[in-house]
């Protein structure tokens, strides 16, 4: 294996932690609790993935991804006040505002602000955090104030000032390894690791040309929602992003019934079949059974604790949606149990297949979102012969085909990140 070959992984295994380093994060060690932590990254992420989806051009699901990852990069190095929650949403902004120019989606900085400005409408006062537009433009919404306004800049150098905590706390490191890039693999390969009962597939071949089934699809996009989930938990600093698409694979595969050879029999003729692969970027992945069934086991935990509030929320469902100036990006209701048996994208919007996760749509090209997905029940023994049934109830969203994730030509991004963005 060449030096090339290994180098994304070398770069990327100094931001991995185990469990007792993330509960000992700088913020935990400053009188605060590791619980306390992770409901901040838990609300970070959704703030982070509300701005990025309220954008004028919505960002791309990488980005948001992205995002995530250098926030809980960030977390891990710096210590911040966790009852500021006003200094959290300026983190949030940053780490998009900051992966859009990694993932080369470039959005101006003003853009950012503006969906800060418009999520964050205080329905009591009817009015925005950074006050309203009132300018002879009839086409500019109200949120998107003046880019000359004392607040506007004040939240701008906010940014920016935030922005260079940002890079030092992740040491100029824009790698970033997605779970996604890896499920195409693990869907062939399970493939040939199921039982000789199982008369589904995921890959029919046809005159020399693979393509997925209608049921490996669902595979697919189910177990990309779920990668999506993981990236808003520690999770995607915790373990290799190729471990946790196995484990999303493997847990989705046992929730649709798709029976497979035991876990262990199919992960030792994972790392046999791989140790012989021409690819470079998979001879490294070997894969053990234990890693496995903890990032399951995160998992589970991660939707069991998502619905527990929606089973509380449930005698309040009724209640109005908070209001919105107009015009605005609407986000579709959801049922409060998290139980839906399927989703109808509207026919009249044409960029309805969105990808879902249980933390809320992930990107957004027409500004407007489209029904819960998918729904699943996990409420079944996942690792064959453990003898234990990991209980949750939770929704799992649908996702679109993702592009395959190509290394793009870092040089680039010296220039975009000492460009001043207005």
């Amino acid at each position: 294996m060449t030096d090339t070959a290994q180098a994304p992984a070398a770069f990327s295994s100094r931001w991995l932690f185990s469990k007792d380093q993330i509960k000992s994060a700088p913020s935990v060690k400053d009188n605060f609790t590791a619980e306390q932590e992770q409901e901040v990254r838990k609300f970070s992420c959704t703030f982070l993935t509300e701005i990025g989806q309220n954008l004028v051009h919505p960002a791309s699901v990488l980005a948001i991804n992205c995002a995530k990852v250098f926030l809980h990069r960030f977390y891990m190095m710096e210590c911040t006040d966790l009852s500021n929650k006003e200094r959290h949403k300026e983190i949030a902004a940053t780490c998009i505002f900051v992966a859009c120019k990694s993932e080369e989606c470039l959005r101006p900085l003003k853009e950012f602000i503006w969906a800060w400005n418009y999520i964050d409408f205080d329905k009591t006062k009817k009015q925005n955090p950074f006050g309203r537009y009132e300018g002879p433009d009839a086409k500019r919404k109200p949120w998107q104030i003046d880019e000359q306004s004392e607040k506007y800049q004040e939240v701008r150098e906010g940014i920016l000032s935030c922005e260079r905590d940002l890079l030092h706390a992740i040491q100029y490191d824009f790698f970033v390894d997605y779970p996604h890039s890896y499920v195409f693999r693990f869907a062939r390969f399970l493939d040939h690791a199921k039982r000789d009962k199982e008369t589904r597939n995921l890959v029919l071949s046809t005159e020399g040309h693979e393509r997925f089934t209608e049921f490996g699809n669902m595979i697919i996009t189910t177990a990309h929602a779920m990668a999506n989930d993981a990236m808003s938990s520690t999770l995607s600093i915790q373990y290799r992003a190729s471990l946790i698409a196995a484990a999303c694979m493997n847990l989705i595969c046992k929730t649709q019934g798709f029976k497979l050879i035991g876990l262990e029999k199919w992960i030792k003729k994972w790392n046999e079949e791989i140790a012989s692969d021409t690819d470079p970027k998979y001879q490294s992945i070997v894969l053990a059974k234990e890693e496995i069934e903890e990032v399951v086991n995160q998992l589970l935990d991660m939707y069991d604790a998502l619905q527990a509030p929606a089973q509380n929320a449930e005698p309040n469902a009724a209640a109005a949606p908070p209001p919105a100036p107009p015009a605005a990006p609407a986000e579709a209701a959801a049922d409060s149990s998290r139980q839906v048996p399927k989703a109808e994208a509207p026919a009249s919007r044409p960029h309805a297949e969105v990808p879902w996760g249980c933390f809320g749509p992930l990107s957004l090209p027409s500004g407007a979102c489209c029904v819960r997905g998918i729904s699943i029940h996990l409420r079944q023994s996942w690792c064959e012969g453990s003898g234990s049934c990991c209980g949750v109830n939770g929704a799992i969203g649908a996702l679109v085909f993702l592009r395959n994730l190509v290394s793009v030509n870092r040089v680039l991004h010296w220039i975009f990140f000492f460009t001043a963005s207005s």
